[in-house]
């Protein structure tokens, strides 16, 4: 019996032992997931509490610090809601370099609008990405988020008497006609100086991705992968510059779509042809290929780029 009753006082301290790290609380209204590359995805909410009559953000953010070019980060996927409806989406980038380190990021905002009272649910958010070092594909997830929907609040209704006149409309006038009046005045009193900040083309930053993740001295001691990630990068080029599905549709179907435009140079769509359909060879093949033609196809793609850009740039000048 001793022997008994010390077995199962060993086993139970083993089970607390066990699920004590699982016992920690996240706060709702902020999750995040990290990789061990510093890849990681962050989801907040303005307000837990929302009146049926207004609306909630949610504000979902990938960053990484390191090589901004390292990750191709796709669309997020819709968030899955409960009680909630898209009223609006946006999303931007930011670069920036902190102590020497480029740190990049993606945001996406929704401005969700309740349905009914009573708890709403914000189910978890997923972002798929390539890292351009591997070619490999990723996923990051967040957290579900409950909100709580109360009665709605009154709206303002405005206050039709002298007061509220002078103050809403004589006042701003005075002033606006009072801050014009100084800013022409320092405008006469001294030149004003134009900054022009150059902002990357979309050829510039494919051009850059190239140069820094697959060249032939990186993808040479595995060319198989290296035939995969261009394939991938140029058929994200694709998507961005002619607005199509480019990641799913067939190598067929992209060339027939781009031949249905107008804007489109013959010449263009042979050398896009030839970069898809090698790239679809060596990677259905499965054998490791040429670092000759690799660097040929490598060229290839490098020339469409160029191209583009001198394009675009000509186009601007017009």
């Amino acid at each position: 019996m001793k022997k008994i009753a010390s077995c199962l006082f060993i086993n139970f301290l083993l089970l607390i032992f066990i699920t004590f790290p699982y016992g920690k609380v996240r706060a709702q209204d902020s999750t995040s997931a990290a990789l061990s590359s510093e890849i990681r995805i962050t989801s907040t909410v303005d307000t837990k509490q929302v009146p049926l009559n207004r609306t909630v953000k949610l504000t979902v953010r990938v960053e990484w610090s390191g090589d901004v070019s390292r990750y191709q980060i796709s669309d997020l996927e819709d968030p899955v809601l409960n009680n909630l409806e898209t009223y609006s989406t946006s999303s931007a980038d930011f670069r920036t370099t902190e102590n020497g380190v480029q740190k990049a990021a993606r945001t996406f905002e929704f401005v969700l609008r309740p349905k009914t009272l009573g708890m709403a649910y914000i189910e978890r958010t997923t972002v798929k990405y390539i890292d351009t070092e591997t070619g490999e594909g990723h996923s990051l997830a967040t957290n579900r988020i409950n909100i709580e929907v109360v009665e709605s609040v009154p709206e303002e209704t405005a206050k039709h008497n002298l007061w509220f006149w002078l103050f809403a409309v004589v006042l701003p006038i005075l002033f606006a006609g009072a801050v014009g009046y100084l800013v022409k005045k320092k405008l006469d009193q001294r030149k004003q100086k134009q900054f022009y900040v150059p902002v990357k083309s979309l050829e510039e930053e494919f051009l850059d991705t190239l140069h820094k993740s697959l060249s032939a001295d990186r993808v040479q001691p595995n060319l198989n992968q290296g035939y995969y990630v261009l394939s991938k990068i140029a058929r994200r080029y694709l998507k961005e510059k002619y607005d199509i599905d480019a990641l799913e549709l067939t190598t067929d179907e992209i060339l027939e779509t781009l031949s249905d435009r107008e804007d489109m140079d013959e010449n263009l769509i042979d050398m896009i042809d030839e970069v898809l359909r090698t790239c679809d060879l060596a990677k259905f093949s499965g054998s490791q290929g040429d670092i000759n033609e690799y660097q040929r196809l490598y060229t290839l793609f490098e020339s469409i780029l160029e191209k583009n850009h001198m394009k675009n740039g000509n186009s601007e000048s017009e």
